[in-house]
């Protein structure tokens, strides 16, 4: 015989070498499990980092959306003050079509934060303050097409002090840092990750 036997010359027992034969899968099986154990872990663990990017990613935009309305209010805004100083029918025109823009803008940053009760209820009270700025604004677009210019311009002026003003600047910024809050948690999330 080729083969060392604990037995001597001695044949080796069939149950012995069934064993010898069916150790590679027993010793394999073990293996085969711990690998698997480890791919579940990495995809997890990439579930979880991605995941983390996208609530990362999620709050960058929500930030850009509140920014972009902030300018678009102001651009609006300014367009209305060179319509009650120039009375040029385009440049109403222009300022309306503006105003809308923001409105398409609140309702973006309003689909973004739905899912996010804090969020949704600051971005709820902001749309109440931009429908109570653009009846304000309306007001004296309307009186500068009725050529009541010195009337407009009165209004316009306290129109940059109005309350309605301040609670727009104070709830964008509000989102701004409710998100900012998110971000530095999700930062630390993605980095944890890594």
């Amino acid at each position: 015989m080729d083969r060392f036997s604990i037995f001597g010359d001695e044949e080796i027992p069939a149950w012995l070498e069934s064993l010898q034969r069916a150790l590679p899968f027993l010793l394999g099986i073990p293996l085969i499990l711990a690998l698997g154990g480890l791919l579940y872990i990495a995809s997890t663990a990439t579930g979880e980092r991605d995941q983390a990017l996208a609530r990362q990613q999620h709050s960058y935009e929500v930030i850009t959306l509140a920014r972009r309305l902030d300018g678009s209010m102001a651009k609006a805004e300014s367009s209305l003050a060179r319509y009650v100083i120039s009375l040029d029918p385009d440049t109403g025109r222009l300022f309306q079509s503006q105003w809308r823009g923001a409105g398409a803008e609140l309702d973006a940053l309003t689909f973004s934060t739905r899912d996010d009760e804090r969020q949704r209820t600051l971005v709820k009270e902001l749309r109440g303050a931009y429908m109570d700025r653009g009846k304000t604004l309306n007001e004296i677009g309307l009186r500068t097409t009725y050529d009541q210019r010195m009337s407009a311009l009165a209004q316009f002026h306290a129109a940059g002090r109005a309350e309605n003003l301040e609670r727009i600047n104070r709830l964008l910024r509000d989102v701004i840092n409710t998100e900012n809050a998110y971000l530095r948690v999700r930062n630390v999330a993605v980095s944890q990750s890594n």
